[in-house]
């Protein structure tokens, strides 16, 4: 912007220029006397920008001061990507008393970084994907993906997502849907679904909040999609990652007022799938903690004074221009919304391991035995006789995501009589196992 004084009434254009060469051509000086130009981009580098007045019957030409503008790169970035590197078990970090260095028996893994994401949202957990439900009666109608425990998110990842893009409407272990439709908070994981939308936008949404958290580089959030793209009919080009990721929250919980209900509209959701895996891949790298070429963090203070045994950051390793150029672009001082973590209807997630009493009781012929898993556990439930004798399996160390669950008796071939079933959980986490034992009822 240049501003002309003495000018008017008689007019007058100015060049703008880069050293010595033009920005654009003259501009006709407006009747305030100000001159703007808004150029979309400019090179890397210094630019020594001025500007000259072309003068006019009663005013001399005249040259401005020079400006010097500086193009960066901007900020580097980083990323997790949706891989079995986060299904491992997390290192906890030592620091080793004689060397004052973290020691060599305990090397962090990728999954170390997930841990400390964790440590940061707090032991209550939050919401990854969809819109949480804070009353009891929506969130029977509509789910959301959350999870409390960074073991659990890395069940999502133990291989990689071939399923369609479904949105968040039934369980699809291999691709066919189940009588089972989602409502209030799930916590899947990878053997039990095998979903692509879930697999690339949960990703985002933990990369989003890694940034906002200060476990990777800050900004993320704030990159702006310079690409063409749509989701369900929302132009999201010129929208931020953090929009983004907010609308596929929409989408993915209300997915039919979004016009998402049938096998086409499914299909238009694999290019979007796409690209966001694109974005989750862009700024990544395998973690490397040795030497100068380090690309992570270790807070050796954190580890030994305040016992963080997962005090490991990752740094950035690409700009925007580096990583995505033509897909995502940096514009200095762009804020974009911050997320807001939103648990939910939190009754949905069960805080322990627990068996309920069947029902109807007593019954006849069958009965419903209802369990809830508080993360991913290998559930058996048995039934006996008054002798101690099996006369059912309902459940055989059957791997179960964390959530409520039910299972139905039928005692049609059983005579009347005082039954006793057994429910045994082996978390897949800690290897603690819950058994819980109560009677039934069957009258004939």
């Amino acid at each position: 912007k240049d501003s002309v004084s003495g000018s008017l009434p008689d007019g007058g254009t100015v060049q703008f220029k880069d050293g010595s060469n033009n920005l654009g051509t003259p501009i006709t000086i407006s009747i305030n006397g100000v001159v703007t130009l808004t150029l979309d981009s400019l090179s890397l580098g210094d630019h020594a920008i001025t500007a000259e007045y072309s003068g006019t019957t009663n005013y001399a030409p005249s040259n401005s001061n020079s400006v010097m503008h500086t193009v960066s790169e901007g900020p580097k970035f980083r990323t997790f990507k949706a891989n079995s590197e986060l299904a491992a078990k997390a290192i906890k970090m030592q620091v080793d008393s004689k060397t004052g260095k973290l020691s060599s028996k305990t090397q962090p893994v990728m999954a170390t970084v997930l841990a400390n994401v964790f440590n940061k949202i707090g032991n209550q957990g939050t919401t990854f994907l969809g819109v949480p439900q804070t009353n009891a009666d929506s969130a029977k109608k509509y789910a959301w993906i959350y999870y409390k425990k960074y073991s659990s998110l890395g069940a999502l990842y133990t291989s990689v997502h071939t399923g369609l893009p479904y949105p968040l409407d039934s369980v699809r272990a291999d691709g066919a849907p189940t009588n089972k439709k989602l409502n209030k908070a799930v916590s899947p994981s990878r053997n039990k679904n095998n979903n692509t939308l879930w697999e690339q936008a949960v990703m985002l949404r933990l990369n989003l909040i890694a940034s906002t958290d200060s476990v990777t580089p800050k900004g993320l959030g704030g990159l702006t999609i310079d690409s063409a793209l749509t989701v369900a009919g929302m132009n999201m080009q010129g929208k931020t990652l953090n929009q983004l990721a907010n609308f596929l929250d929409t989408v993915a919980t209300y997915y039919k007022k979004k016009g998402i209900d049938s096998a086409v509209d499914i299909t238009r959701l694999i290019p979007v799938v796409s690209v966001v895996k694109r974005i989750n891949d862009a700024f990544y790298a395998s973690l490397d903690i040795s030497g100068s070429d380090s690309n992570a963090y270790v807070n050796l203070t954190k580890i030994k004074i305040e016992k963080d045994a997962y005090a490991l950051s990752l740094l950035g390793i690409k700009t925007a221009r580096q990583a995505a150029k033509g897909l995502l672009k940096y514009i200095p001082g762009k804020v974009s919304e911050p997320y807001i973590p939103v648990t939910g209807y939190l009754e949905s997630v069960p805080s322990a391991f627990t068996l309920e009493q069947n029902y109807p009781n007593p019954f006849n012929p069958a009965t419903t035995i209802a369990f809830a898993l508080p993360e991913n556990a290998l559930v058996t439930v048995k039934v006996y006789n008054v002798l101690g004798q099996e006369v059912k399996t309902l459940a055989a160390n059957q791997l179960y995501d964390a959530g409520e669950y039910e299972v139905e008796f039928d005692a049609s071939q059983f005579a009347s009589g005082v039954y006793l079933y057994r429910f045994s959980a082996t978390s897949v986490e800690t290897g603690v196992m819950t058994n819980v034992v109560k009677k039934m009822m069957l009258v004939k």
